[in-house]
């Protein structure tokens, strides 16, 4: 018989203009990078609800919206020096599964800025920034789950 211990502490929340309304983001800090890709986030309206949100709440906030399909390992460290850069607290993902897998990664380079890129698979590690993972497709669960799936060219 197959045994297992999963612990997995995902906060879920759901429904319409729940993004816009949500009113605990500022215990997240007061800068904030959005991780996303070039328009699913722009067309669903969830970057402008998020922008909305951050503005309303006093948040400081830059977008990177470099994310492709299938991400690069180069594109989330870059993503994670941005994020460094700006002096990001906490970080949104928006978008399918290539977005929110590299908003993961980016979230461990910002925190991580002595690591190479191909580090990220093997070597020890401080925590991520935290993330608000914003789906924008259904199917792929990337918003519930720690892992990242990256392209190494």
């Amino acid at each position: 018989m197959f045994s297992m211990d999963f612990f997995n502490p995902v906060r879920i929340v759901s429904g319409r203009g729940c993004l816009r309304d949500f009113a605990n983001i500022n215990q997240f800090g007061k800068r904030c990078l959005i991780v996303t890709g070039k328009s699913s986030a722009k067309v669903s309206g969830a970057l402008a609800d998020a922008e909305a949100l951050l503005s309303k709440a006093g948040i400081s906030y830059q977008i990177f919206d470099e994310i492709e399909p299938n991400p690069l390992l180069d594109t989330v460290y870059a993503g994670g020096k941005t994020a460094r850069d700006f002096g990001a607290d906490f970080l949104i993902g928006i978008g399918g599964g290539s977005p929110l897998d590299a908003a993961k990664a980016v979230g461990i380079f910002a925190t991580n800025p002595d690591m190479a890129p191909e580090e990220i698979f093997t070597a020890p590690r401080k925590d991520a920034l935290p993330l608000l993972a914003v789906p924008t497709t259904a199917g792929t669960g990337s918003e519930v789950t720690p892992y990242s799936i990256l392209t190494v060219p």
